[in-house]
């Protein structure tokens, strides 16, 4: 891939979903996005039908960022796809709306990342708790099996290549879906030590039948849509009943029905599949397993 020679101010799109995240948890995420340096930068503020008045509170507050009401609760992967589909940016950052970023350098230090490494396709922060140290003198970055959603940086034109987050994930495992796709691209997905996202608080937090249901119907769904089409069923096979047999340990028998109830006769069948090779499955296993370290390019001076 071809070196970028001269460091540019690309539009950068900072996307921050929202569900009933509470008035206090969204307004600082927005401050922490606004205090950001980077000079060419915008916010979208997306809601999906927060009934706790934080949407309201944000849009009288901020007049300056762009505020998206979904009409409805799309989940992450849903709601995340409405955000990118608004945005302009030719690198998109996602801030999790209980979540600050600490410093105001690290939309700068993350874009120009990105200008000095064409094969990055997605990076994802360090999250930390707020009593956790932030400090971290590792520069390095490191290849890494998925992003976590809410703590991630995506070059747009390749999430639109991909087809962005399946929309009918509506929590967790979309992640890992879409990492397998970039990886068998060509590109990489990489963690990144220096820069940290503080994580308050979750409305997700904690087991719950719904929760527990979506990782395994997503886990099965990938392994349909994604996994060589010579050896995925022998796979889903296996998962099926590790995912049973995690079903039966939570005391949760009734999901095992539900599970493939939604794995083959759910009502979205516009997402088309996207098979990667052997050869990719592989490497993100093994990348999955092992630390490695991705050899970025020399650094420049920053933006």
């Amino acid at each position: 891939m071809q070196k970028i020679d001269k460091l540019e101010y690309p539009l950068v799109s900072i996307i921050i979903l929202n569900w009933n995240g509470g008035v206090e948890y969204c307004i600082g995420a927005v401050k922490s996005a606004i205090e950001q340096d980077y000079p060419n930068k915008e916010i979208i503020f997306v809601d999906n039908a927060s009934t706790d008045g934080s949407y309201e509170a944000v849009q009288e507050l901020f007049e300056e960022i762009t505020c998206v009401q979904t009409g409805g609760n799309f989940g992450c992967a849903g709601g995340r796809n409405i955000g990118v589909d608004a945005a302009s940016g030719e690198l998109i950052f996602f801030l999790e709306n209980d979540g600050v970023w600490p410093t105001n350098d690290i939309v700068s230090g993350i874009a120009n990342i990105f200008l000095q490494n064409p094969e990055i396709a997605a990076l994802g922060l360090s999250v930390v708790l707020p009593e956790e140290d932030i400090s971290n003198d590792d520069k390095n970055l490191y290849l890494a099996a998925y992003f976590p959603g809410g703590a991630s940086v995506h070059r747009r034109a390749l999430f639109n290549e991909v087809g962005g987050f399946p929309y009918d994930f509506f929590i967790y495992y979309e992640e890992s879906y879409m990492s397998y796709i970039l990886y068998d691209m060509g590109y990489v997905v990489v963690k990144c030590p220096e820069y940290s996202l503080i994580h308050y608080t979750s409305a997700y937090s904690g087991k719950s039948r719904i929760l527990i249901l979506n990782t395994k119907v997503n886990i099965l769904k990938t392994i349909i849509r994604v996994f060589p089409a010579y050896i995925w069923p022998l796979i889903f096979l296996y998962k099926s009943i590790l995912c049973c047999r995690d079903l039966l340990k939570e005391s949760e028998p009734g999901l095992i029905y539900e599970m493939f109830k939604a794995v083959f006769f759910d009502k979205n069948k516009s997402i088309p599949v996207k098979r990667i090779s052997w050869e990719t499955l592989m490497k993100v296993r093994e990348i999955r397993r092992n630390k490695m370290k991705f050899k970025r390019a020399e650094t420049r001076d920053n933006i």
